[in-house]
């Protein structure tokens, strides 16, 4: 039987009308009732001021904290780098506090056999079951003189408390695989283009608040360029409250928010940007736009640099005592050649490299039509101060330092190089000396012992491996494979996931199955997969850890995180 139910407009709001107050006042009720259980019971919030894990660039954060648990990360508005800002990943470090996936203690293999598909078979031991195994394996391998066959590989290291343990306990059991890091695959080769041009090491800091035109080769500095919080920052000064705003071309293989921002997007072929570099300084040079206060200039102000012609150096003569004054007398230049000032080698790399690499010539390389080159080249040679900035998207490629050397050259053309706004070398602050020197413990096995005659698993330095080249953790897997130079024995990870970073993760696999894997990562990744032993690091929410200074503005500056809460697992600090 079927029910019809009939009602007028008057009715059926009258109806809705009373339901609808009766639900108000019973959520009334229930809100009054809560808020009086939340006044009996105030929950104890604090604010830890720390520094931020998911980058490099140690923004300084503030984790709230209420009755013992985060709920919260923002930017620290005290903190030279984050000013109270954070990206996106920042405020997400409270889900890797409470990841669900964490391992929760120490853990043994049980499985055998190992594999991508393979169940590792995990049980929880232990730490003093799990240290005891390390310290037994470690010293069979000591006592059978092959301790070189262990080595400890790094991800992303951040001071004296993690990176700088390992090496000192390199050096005191007697290995020379401790550390192997991994920067031969993230910026070596922007560094030592730095090396081989300004003497540099390392990162470059950047007075981007002065300077009136940025060139940015393969470096996303809106997407990933470090450190990225405050590149945001500094993207609004240059192009919002400076004046004049900061004019920017950017240089990349593909379109992203980067070249989408600027007023010039550039698509190179890939790993051509040294191409465009070279022909940019070959404008700069015919058309006499280089910084002659910094280079300096022909001894008669006449230029020669010609496209396709050599030049010659001025002849100096060697500064002469005056016998009567005692004063030393600088001559003058002999010749109408090239007189540096604050440069070497410009009139080589002319002569040798530069003079025939036109904007014709770079057009069929990079793909970017010759007049660009020129427009480019005119622009950034004529304004000042002007800076070019590189990383990764030039120089990871088999040309990759040379193409970084090329871009650099072009900073030391217009004085970009320790000017305002330019660049200079990243101070860091005067540490005191450590109250106990490693080289006042090591045993005589850790002075004479064999392993000081054996290469690193990866060949650093070596002869038959690279001379120039560091960390090549790529390697470590391929060669213990093929035993060249040795089969390592034992294998420790600490923030690193080479199955999945390394090229060949396939070798890789095939190497971890014959080696013991000691890995603390606090999370399962492909790597662990593989391992033997599982010795979890706490959080960067858990832990006391240095981390030295990022390159920034120059300034010296130095970072230490401090635990928000207390450690929520049966973890430890590796350090």
């Amino acid at each position: 039987m079927t029910a019809t139910l009939s009602a007028s407009r008057r009715t059926f709001l009258k109806l809705t009308g009373a339901s609808g107050a009766a639900a108000g006042a019973l959520s009334l009720t229930a809100l009054q009732k809560t808020e009086a259980q939340a006044q009996g019971a105030a929950p104890e919030t604090k604010v830890v001021k720390n520094i931020c894990h998911q980058c490099p660039a140690r923004c300084g954060i503030d984790v709230y904290v209420t009755n013992g648990k985060v709920h919260a990360i923002h930017g620290n508005t005290d903190h030279p780098i984050a000013n109270g800002k954070l990206c996106p990943k920042g405020p997400l470090g409270v889900y890797i506090l409470y990841d669900p996936d964490r391992y929760k203690g120490p853990m043994r293999r049980t499985n055998p056999r190992k594999g991508r598909d393979e169940d590792p078979g995990f049980v929880q031991i232990s730490w003093d079951e799990a240290l005891g195994i390390v310290a037994d394996r470690l010293k069979g391998l000591r006592e059978r003189g092959e301790s070189h066959r262990f080595a400890m590989l790094s991800g992303r290291g951040w001071g004296a408390t993690d990176i700088g343990m390992m090496g000192q306990f390199g050096a005191l059991y007697g290995t020379p695989n401790a550390n192997i890091g991994h920067s031969s695959m993230c910026s070596d080769g922007s560094m030592k283009a730095r090396l081989f041009t300004d003497g540099n090491d390392s990162y470059n800091a950047h007075d981007y608040r002065n300077c009136n035109y940025l060139l940015i080769f393969g470096c996303g500095f809106l997407d990933a360029f470090r450190p990225y919080n405050w590149n945001m920052q500094m993207w609004g000064v240059m192009r919002g409250k400076k004046a004049p705003k900061t004019r920017v071309t950017a240089i990349d293989v593909h379109m992203n928010a980067t070249l989408a921002a600027s007023d010039r997007a550039l698509l190179v072929k890939p790993g051509a940007d040294g191409a465009l570099a070279l022909a940019m300084a070959h404008v700069i040079l015919t058309e006499g736009l280089w910084e002659k206060s910094f280079v300096g200039d022909f001894a008669d102000r006449v230029n020669r640099f010609v496209a396709g012609e050599t030049v010659e150096e001025a002849a100096i003569p060697e500064p002469a005592v005056d016998p009567e004054t005692g004063e030393t007398v600088v001559a003058a230049p002999e010749g109408p050649g090239f007189v540096p000032k604050w440069t070497h080698g410009l009139v080589d790399w002319w002569n040798v490299e530069v003079k025939d690499r036109t904007p014709e010539w770079a057009a069929a390389i990079t793909d970017i039509p010759a007049e660009t080159i020129r427009t480019v080249a005119r622009e950034f040679g004529s304004t000042r101060p002007a800076m070019a900035i590189f990383e990764r998207g030039a120089h990871a490629h088999s040309n990759g330092v040379f193409n970084a050397m090329a871009i650099h050259a072009l900073n030391g053309l217009v004085g970009a190089v320790f000017a305002e706004g330019g660049m200079m070398y990243q101070m860091g602050p005067s540490y005191g000396a450590l109250p106990a020197a490693v080289g006042d413990y090591l045993d005589d096995y850790a002075q004479n012992g064999p392993w000081r005659q054996q290469p690193r698993i990866d060949l650093q330095g070596h002869r038959d491996g690279y001379l120039l080249a560091r960390n090549m953790q790529q390697e470590v897997g391929p060669n213990s494979l093929r035993g060249v130079p040795y089969k390592l024995d034992t294998l420790l990870f600490y923030q690193n996931n080479a199955i999945w970073t390394a090229p060949n993760g396939q070798v890789w696999e095939e190497a971890l199955k014959e080696v013991f894997v000691i890995d603390t990562s606090p999370f399962p990744s492909e790597s662990t997969r593989f391992a033997d032993l599982v010795l979890p690091d706490h959080t960067y929410l858990e832990r006391y850890q240095d981390c030295g200074p990022m390159p920034l503005e120059g300034f010296p500056h130095a970072h230490l995180r401090v635990p928000a809460v207390d450690p929520i697992y049966d973890t430890k600090y590796f350090g």
